[in-house]
């Protein structure tokens, strides 16, 4: 019986890891769509690129990287942020999330530095 068991007790330990690190990745995924879809409303709103910056490092980590684009009268953003744990270490995982939102100003341009022209 004590064969099994030592036999046994790495596949566990490996199967529990790695469903926490599943479920890390999924809670840090979320946090990186809320982070994109506000994110998204505070540069559709024209509000600056500084203050949009600020909203995803609180909401998804300092170590999220935010790109947008604005075309046709939409606010599209993307977050991408390092997977959590080992998966960051070796660089494994990488969470992408986007989101849209349309401009409330259309005609207005935005300043990078922060705020309407």
């Amino acid at each position: 019986m004590t064969a099994e068991y030592a036999v046994l007790l790495p596949v566990i330990a490996f199967v529990l890891a790695a469903v926490l690190l599943a479920g890390a990745a999924a809670v840090q995924q979320v946090r990186g769509q809320d982070a994109a879809a506000a994110a998204a409303r505070i540069l559709a709103r024209g509000d600056g690129e500084a203050e949009a910056r600020r909203a995803v490092a609180r909401m998804a980590g300092d170590d999220a990287a935010l790109a947008h684009t604005a075309d046709g009268g939409w606010v599209a953003v993307e977050v991408s942020q390092p997977g959590p744990g080992p998966l960051a270490w070796a660089e494994a995982l990488t969470l992408t999330a986007r989101a849209a939102a349309p401009q409330q100003h259309p005609g207005a341009a935005v300043d990078p530095a922060g705020g309407r022209t």
